[in-house]
């Protein structure tokens, strides 16, 4: 049993929110595919195999868990468990009292284990993480994920149509590289606690071409004194590691399981 109309929609399809036979809910995930199987319906059709091929390898509780696969209304569709309230900045909206700092290491926790597992996301950021009932966080949408050992002959989306400018690293931005890398999914995670922190995206109110040039010329959002106050410990030693995931450099960044562990260190504090 699903919604009658989908909840929430895109270019890559709609969702839908469903029940199972146990009473558990989920969403479904629906695959717009031409019936006429031309190049843009080709492309459509690995975009989904790949998600699908990504998505199904990852098991962590910081990555939202891909239950299946079904047919719905004619259309191919992944099944996951749904995640009541929201992305990020739903959540934050309604529990402003949430420990970000908390969060953030759980978030980081779930890109190190991507990364474990040779998988580039390719777009982090709050609106693609969802939060559990017991305000877990949880990574979702591998619509521009890759594999880096994958063998599988997949067409590559395009960066640019699917670029997340505000949390994008420069070299992905200057197309220096065609597809998402490691270092670059530091650069976004970066941006996605500095989200986190504000509730807001990062250079927020900046026009986006405006935000590019900031970014591409090693530029870093200016420190929000209001979340991140200079001189107490965890919000100096926070915004220290934030600088070095957005090194300008891809090898001068902190690895995701560095991150991790310096975000997991703040959090004790």
């Amino acid at each position: 049993m699903s919604s009658d109309s989908p909840v929430a929609g895109g270019g890559f399809g709609d969702i839908y929110r469903g029940v199972l036979n146990n009473g558990a809910e989920v969403s479904l995930k629906c695959v717009r595919l031409e019936v006429e199987l031309d190049d843009g319906g080709q492309r459509k059709v690995k975009d989904a195999a790949r998600e699908l091929y990504i998505w199904s390898k990852c098991k962590h509780p910081n990555v939202l868990e891909l239950m299946g696969v079904t047919q719905h209304r004619g259309q191919i569709a992944m099944v996951s468990p749904w995640m009541g309230n929201g992305d990020l900045t739903r959540f934050l909206t309604a529990h402003p009292e949430v420990d970000r700092y908390d969060l953030c290491a759980q978030i980081a926790d779930g890109v190190a284990y991507l990364h474990q597992e040779s998988v580039i996301h390719g777009d982090i950021k709050g609106a693609n993480i969802l939060v559990s009932e017991d305000h877990t966080p949880k990574i979702t949408d591998f619509g521009t994920a890759s594999r880096i050992d994958c063998t599988l002959q997949f067409t590559e989306t395009s960066g640019s149509q699917h670029m997340s400018i505000y949390w994008t690293a420069p070299e992905i931005i200057n197309e220096s590289l065609d597809k998402g890398t490691a270092e670059a999914d530091v650069f976004s995670l970066g941006m996605t606690i500095l989200e986190v922190f504000t509730g807001t995206a990062p250079f927020t109110g900046m026009h986006p071409v405006a935000a590019m040039k900031k970014i591409t010329d090693g530029v870093h959002p200016v420190r929000p004194e209001k979340h991140i106050p200079s001189g107490e410990d965890r919000a100096d030693l926070l915004w220290s590691l934030l600088v070095d995931c957005w090194a300008f450099r891809p090898q001068d960044r902190p690895t995701a399981s560095d991150v991790k562990y310096r975000m997991k260190a703040i959090a004790r504090i």
